[in-house]
């Protein structure tokens, strides 16, 4: 099927990805205000599955530091209730940043309590990801479970 030809509406914009540096200050200064209003509404749910994106993106940057105490911000807004899914995600991302720091023994250490959390085996897309993070440190995947 051909594509019809591009009209007004398809003029030529600029692209966020030609502009990396810019791409990550805007996307990071949104993602902070949503959490701040998951803060303000005092959801800590939301709260603690909002703060890992701009923890990412900072950690794309290179702040690591700022990224792992954004990671801990998600950490302690965690509850009971909280799924075992979104804890580790906050984990394997706290792990990833870990990593990149140069943190083996606390990266190793938040990607193992990811993979022991009750119920961990029935996120896949999280397990893969905690596994991968422990052997791509040089621990063998085999530990993880």
């Amino acid at each position: 099927m051909r594509r019809p030809a591009p009209g007004p509406a398809h003029r030529e914009r600029p692209r966020l990805q030609n502009h990396p540096a810019w791409t990550l200050a805007f996307l990071a200064g949104l993602l902070r205000q949503a959490a701040e209003l998951a803060r303000e509404a005092e959801d800590l749910p939301l709260r603690a599955a909002s703060l890992p994106r701009p923890a990412t993106v900072e950690h794309i940057q290179g702040s690591l530091h700022f990224a792992v105490d954004t990671h801990h911000r998600a950490l302690a807004a965690l509850t009971s209730h909280t799924s075992a899914g979104l804890e580790m995600e906050v984990r394997i991302r706290l792990g990833s940043t870990y990593a990149a720091a140069g943190r083996r023994a606390e990266a190793r250490q938040e990607f193992r309590t990811a993979l022991s959390l009750p119920g961990a085996g029935d996120h896949p897309r999280q397990f893969a990801l905690g596994r991968d993070g422990l052997s791509g440190i040089g621990f063998p995947a085999e530990e993880s479970t």
